[in-house]
């Protein structure tokens, strides 16, 4: 795998460190620091992690390392992202058809294109208006000068910790972008695995709470069904965290009305659809669903 950096002219050089999660039931091992803690500068760090496990350039040769240990431990890492991304812009193609304009991206980090301001605009016209939410300085230094539509209107880039629904909905950035009284999208992919389950129904909760009725909320989350790969991970990438089972999954979105079909492995999973056909699952997948927000709470 090729190591670069985060290549913008106009970019500094990475600051952040690794995500952290403290040690909880049902994670793996290992850092104490909790959740959102910056980590030493110079060492891996999650947004760019996945940037190299999905085959982008906006990482380092320490974040290459890690995500090489991390594909050695789960074969399926890389799939795990990609389906991820794809799941993420399935899920924006199904709210662009509902008529929803307003996207809400948490942990957005540094994936490669396509990304939601990309599919949304396409299938609206450039009418879709996007806020990306990280906690990470150096992601959102780079989303501000790099992410397309970056600078213009109805384009907003956060730095906040997604586990403060309050904060996140309320930031001025935001709020320039996002009409909370109108429906909106949105999107937690690959972030909430870092939280226990019962935290993470929490913070989704919270949002829940303060978007409009008819509004989308899509989660995905690994799942590592074999326990020997589970352990593998565990040591190393002691900040994996928690190996969510599809009725986590669901309870996450508890409160909420399911899309059909549900709490699925994403691979499967468009909006609507029944009985469509699954990839073989091989220890580690992504499991996904969509929910709406009642129009009677």
């Amino acid at each position: 795998m090729t190591c670069g950096g985060l290549r913008h002219p106009r970019h500094p050089p990475p600051l952040a460190g690794p995500r952290a999660a403290a040690p909880g039931p049902n994670r793996s091992d290992g850092n104490p620091m909790p959740p959102g803690q910056p980590g030493t500068p110079g060492q891996p760090a999650s947004a760019r992690i996945h940037n190299a496990l999905l085959g982008g350039w906006n990482h380092t040769c320490a974040d290459a390392a890690a995500a090489d240990a991390i594909e050695d431990a789960c074969p399926q890492a890389r799939q795990i992202c990609r389906d991820s991304r794809l799941f993420t812009a399935r899920v924006t193609a199904y709210a662009a058809g509902l008529g929803i304009t307003q996207y809400i991206e948490l942990g957005a980090g540094l994936a490669p294109a396509p990304s939601v301001a990309d599919t949304a605009r396409s299938l609206l016209d450039g009418a879709a208006r996007v806020a990306y939410v990280d906690w990470d300085q150096d992601v959102t230094e780079y989303l501000a000068y790099a992410a397309p539509g970056a600078g213009t209107d109805g384009i907003a880039v956060v730095q906040a910790d997604l586990s403060d629904p309050a904060a996140v909905m309320t930031d001025p950035g935001l709020l320039k972008v996002i009409d909370p009284a109108r429906p909106a999208c949105l999107l937690a992919c690959l972030v909430l695995h870092f939280r226990p389950p019962a935290e993470a129904e929490a913070i989704i909760a919270g949002y829940a709470a303060r978007l409009a009725p008819g509004s989308l909320v899509a989660i995905c989350i690994p799942r590592v069904d074999d326990e020997v790969m589970w352990a593998r991970m565990g040591r190393v990438r002691p900040d994996a965290a928690w190996n969510y089972t599809a009725q986590d999954v669901a309870a996450v979105l508890g409160g909420l009305d399911l899309v059909p079909p549900g709490v699925g492995a994403v691979f499967g999973l468009h909006p609507g659809w029944d009985g469509v056909p699954e990839r073989r699952r091989e220890g580690g997948y992504t499991l996904g669903a969509i929910a709406r927000i009642p129009l009677r709470r």
